[in-house]
């Protein structure tokens, strides 16, 4: 333990025991004969008046790093030292106010006990030492009220920032999520080929996969990762006879993407995380520019593909 943590631990007792002893030789205590409740009153406000200089010292000088963790997560410099100061005002002033109690009712016991004759003070004593109840009762309720009404009112304004921060910005956990509208890998339209051999697949292999409901393939390579993305309505019109059969038996992928601007369309897609909100996936479509967005574990393009969006099933 170093020496500044041996300081502020230990410097605060060593304050009250000071003032303790302090008090005990300035009021002659050792040599006061004991007289019942004269002498307990006089060691039960030396102590009273002991703590509260231990209490208000500890935390004056309390560990820095107390301080620190306090001003990290309370936010603005005010809130924290609202937080730090409010313990000691409230210690403080409870025991100030119990001191000052106590105090009064020692002097006036001990000015009663004075062996002068026709004491007034002894005979009004009994309304003395009420008045000091009926004065200090107010005082205290009153500190209390304050403190109490200043806590639930800091409390009830912060709750009522924070419901409504929470309505304005609602968090992306109660949005709907986007991996509820996907296609599942197993049922996307697709062809799975090596990746070096894509471009000389035929494109008979893809036409043989459109129909009424499927208007696209994709074309996967064997880790499910999107390499092409082959449209129906980009098939050149040659390439299909009168009834809607394919005709360009010998014509491959690449034939396609060297047609028109096919091969700028074939890939323009996305890639998002499976966890994504339906508003975060339109977001990401509009910023891919296209009307494919392909779900990853994480989002990355080089990841197994989960899932597959398109712009009419988002919106």
């Amino acid at each position: 333990m170093s020496n500044e943590e041996l300081v502020r631990r230990y410097l605060p007792l060593l304050v009250g025991l000071a003032a303790f002893a302090a008090s005990l030789i300035l009021l002659d205590m050792p040599t006061v004969a004991w007289g019942g409740f004269e002498k307990l009153a006089h060691l039960a406000g030396i102590v009273a008046l002991s703590g509260v200089l231990v209490i208000v010292a500890r935390h004056a000088i309390g560990p820095q790093k107390v301080a620190e963790s306090a001003a990290a997560n309370a936010g603005p410099a005010d809130t924290w030292m609202r937080q730090r100061i409010a313990p000691i005002v409230l210690t403080g002033g409870t025991l100030a106010i119990t001191v000052i109690s106590a105090l009064l009712i020692i002097v006036f016991w001990r000015l009663a006990a004075e062996p002068v004759s026709n004491n007034p003070i002894r005979e009004k004593l009994d309304a003395i030492l009420m008045s000091i109840f009926t004065a200090t009762l107010p005082v205290f309720a009153t500190w209390v009220g304050t403190v109490l009404a200043f806590y639930f009112t800091n409390e009830s304004f912060k709750q009522a920032s924070e419901a409504a921060l929470l309505a304005a910005n609602p968090p992306h956990v109660h949005l709907a999520p986007a991996s509820s509208r996907m296609i599942p890998y197993e049922k996307i339209a697709k062809l799975e080929v090596d990746r070096g051999g894509v471009r000389s697949t035929l494109m008979s292999e893809v036409h043989s996969l459109f129909n009424d409901q499927t208007t696209r393939v994709i074309v996967f390579d064997k880790a499910r990762s999107p390499v092409f993305i082959i449209r129906r309505k980009n098939v050149p019109a040659e390439w299909i006879d009168e009834t809607g059969k394919f005709k360009g038996l010998s014509a491959t992928i690449d034939d396609y993407l060297k047609a028109s601007n096919n091969a700028a369309d074939a890939v323009q897609f996305g890639f998002s995380p499976q966890s994504v909100s339906i508003e975060q996936a339109l977001r990401a479509l509009q910023d891919s520019n296209s009307d494919d967005l392909f779900l990853t574990a994480t989002g990355q393009k080089t990841e197994a593909v989960t899932g597959w969006l398109t712009r009419a099933r988002l919106t």
